[in-house]
């Protein structure tokens, strides 16, 4: 799911989605806040937007986010897509998802 105020970005944000995950079919989604969001794992590089989630939070680590309290908020930072791929496969095997 991607939030998507600004109509206009959604085509940037989905030809990046279908670049990067070819193998995930049906996994567009849009949504006008990111705090109805509800699944297992969140990835987001703006920490607010993981306050109020619920599953697994996962931070990309950017410039931006690197003052975020990572314990505080219950974070985990990732550096990259191994990263949130070793994180996912922590929590998902934690909970018997896979």
């Amino acid at each position: 799911a991607t939030g998507c105020h600004n109509p206009r970005s959604f085509a940037a944000k989905y030809g990046w989605a279908k670049k990067r995950f070819p193998h995930i079919k049906n996994f567009i989604g849009l949504i006008g806040g990111k705090s109805a969001l509800q699944a297992d794992v969140f990835i987001d590089d703006y920490q607010e937007n993981l306050k109020h989630f619920k599953g697994l939070r996962l931070l990309f680590d950017h410039p931006w986010n690197r003052g975020a309290d990572d314990f505080l908020l219950n974070i985990h930072r990732a550096y990259t897509w191994e990263d949130v791929e070793a994180h996912v496969g922590v929590y998902a095997g934690a909970r018997n998802i896979i």
